[in-house]
């Protein structure tokens, strides 16, 4: 009985420990109305929305070969997403920081050769929303 007692209470006291280490310790951007981005859709970019351009390197892309995109914004962005246009699974990046970066980049690894349009949407802290598309031809290695 004793030592059901005790694995009892550290099993709790693992729980609270962790509870209390994932709550105090990590930030956690605040709610939003709609999740940012919706799987499969691009929001328009709304009026006044920040700028945002994309630059890829390498510029001779290839198959295995490694892919990074770099988004430049106009003002801080609270959240980016990418589709890579392959039917792979969005990529995403939020944060709940005050200074918020104007920079993000994203790594792809394109497995077949092919044209693909990349979309990369951007929202800032006040939720106005940008959007920047470019065309990638990727060869075989």
């Amino acid at each position: 009985m004793k030592d059901q007692s005790l694995g009892l209470a550290v099993s709790i006291l693992a729980v609270l420990i962790v509870a209390r280490g994932h709550s105090s310790s990590m930030p956690v951007a605040p709610p939003s109305p709609t999740p940012f981005p919706l799987p499969g859709s691009i929001p328009s970019p709304t009026p006044n929305g920040p700028n945002v351009s994309v630059t890829v390197s390498p510029n001779q892309i290839q198959t295995d070969q490694p892919v990074t995109f770099a988004v430049q914004v106009s003002e801080p962005i609270a959240a980016a997403s990418v589709q890579f246009g392959d039917g792979s699974i969005v990529e995403t990046f939020e944060t709940a920081y005050t200074n918020s970066p104007k920079t993000v980049t994203f790594l792809r690894i394109y497995r077949s050769a092919g044209s693909f349009t990349v979309t990369v949407t951007v929202k800032t802290p006040d939720g106005a929303v940008g959007v920047a598309s470019v065309v990638v031809t990727v060869n075989l290695s």
